[in-house]
């Protein structure tokens, strides 16, 4: 397990990450230094590279993420802003498709994500997340619900 790195070192980390600096993100990591911030500080690498959208940032630090929970806040995160391309590469790199609860998918009303989200087995079927989507009238579900009966007709109870 990687240690924490120190307050400086975490914000002079994350302001690396904010303004795109990938080779010296790369270079830090080579040099075996932690990307595991202080628990004070409420973003971590991951977040910033995601909320910056640069791609090959988010890759370089997925690759090199060892914690699972870190990943599983980036996927959720990745679905808040509706980056497929995002959701894909943590997904490939471990992220648990079971973390992001099946209802947050279907609440940000996009249709591609929300059928990534049950090709790689999302619970369709705990918590009736179809039923609380209709309930909202997030009319986006209802194509995937359709498709999702037909394909998995016996799992509905």
């Amino acid at each position: 397990m990687s240690k924490t790195l120190s307050t400086a070192e975490a914000k002079h980390l994350l302001r690396l990450c904010k303004i795109g600096k990938l080779f010296e993100v790369q270079d830090w990591i080579a040099s075996g230094n932690s990307l595991r911030v202080p628990a004070e500080l409420k973003n971590t690498p991951l977040d910033v590279a995601l909320d910056s959208g640069f791609h090959s940032l988010v890759e370089l630090l997925v690759r090199n993420e060892t914690s699972q929970d870190l990943k599983n806040r980036a996927l959720r995160h990745s679905v808040y802003l509706k980056r497929l391309d995002f959701i894909e590469l943590l997904v490939s790199h471990g992220a648990d498709i079971s973390s992001v609860p099946f209802i947050e998918v279907l609440q940000i009303w996009e249709p591609t994500i929300i059928r990534y989200f049950l090709d790689h087995g999302a619970d369709f079927i705990t918590d009736s997340p179809f039923a609380v989507a209709f309930n909202e009238r997030i009319r986006t579900a209802l194509r995937p619900w359709r498709e999702s009966k037909e394909k998995y007709s016996n799992a509905a109870p």
